[in-house]
């Protein structure tokens, strides 16, 4: 009678290997991937499934600019979570953030993670991709719980970096959102029709999503109004140490 069944999500050659590694007291290195390849390993992923392109590429935008505005806030940031590897993980959880609407628009976030772990995105450690897919899993609906069987996979410090990604991605894709909705109200009262712009809204082609915003931003303000898709009230899940 088995009570428990751990299935390893990664290669057993590799693991035992690396585990033998640490036996020894050695620390596996892995060689670094230039920035580049690895935004275009995952920009061919996002192809392949159908990302919505325009919304995507315009989250990844308006997620950096959070990024560097709040990095310059806070100048002793750039030893912590403000590094320029972060920001990469960042621009590829944002490309990747609604790739889940490949198998099904409802729970789409919890799609994404599962997706993203089995991708084949060679360029990226396995960390990483755990990385990245945590940031999509928490995109929206409720935030990350430390009892959350994804989340507890990774370190303490990884925890409190993708809460920061989380919060800014969060926003950025929140903005994008509050944009097309804008729009869609404008063109509802001059009578050209409406639909919804929310998680759940159907419509995703060419020119369903916005030309990126314009203007300087204010994170401060922006991070006490993240959506919190569970109930329509402010979320700040954005952890500043």
């Amino acid at each position: 009678r088995v009570d428990r069944l751990l299935i390893h999500d990664g290669g057993i050659r590799d693991g035992l290997v690396a585990e033998m590694i640490d036996e020894l007291g050695f620390r596996c290195q892995h060689p670094r991937t230039h920035p580049e390849q690895v935004l275009g390993a995952v920009a061919r992923y996002a192809e392949r499934m159908k990302f919505p392109r325009e919304h995507s590429e315009h989250v990844a935008q308006l997620a950096l600019k959070i990024f560097d505005a709040l990095a310059e806030l806070q100048p002793d940031a750039a030893g912590t979570w403000a590094k320029p590897a972060h920001r990469d993980l960042l621009r590829c959880a944002a490309l990747l953030h609604d790739v889940g609407r490949r198998i099904a628009l409802k729970a789409h976030n919890k799609h994404a993670y599962d997706m993203i772990l089995h991708a084949d995105l060679a360029t990226l450690t396995r960390r990483e991709i755990e990385f990245i897919a945590n940031v999509c899993r928490y995109h929206r609906k409720a935030g990350p719980k430390r009892g959350d069987p994804n989340f507890r996979k990774l370190g303490a410090d990884d925890q409190r970096l993708v809460a920061h990604l989380v919060g800014i991605l969060r926003v950025a894709d929140g903005l994008d959102r509050t944009a097309a909705l804008l729009q869609a109200v404008a063109k509802d009262k001059n009578g050209l029709g409406c639909g919804g712009a929310g998680d759940d809204a159907g419509g995703e082609g060419p020119g369903h999503w916005p030309q990126p915003l314009r203007g300087p931003l204010r994170p401060e303000l922006l991070l006490q109004a993240a959506p919190d898709r569970t109930g329509g009230r402010g979320e700040v899940i954005f952890i500043s140490k």
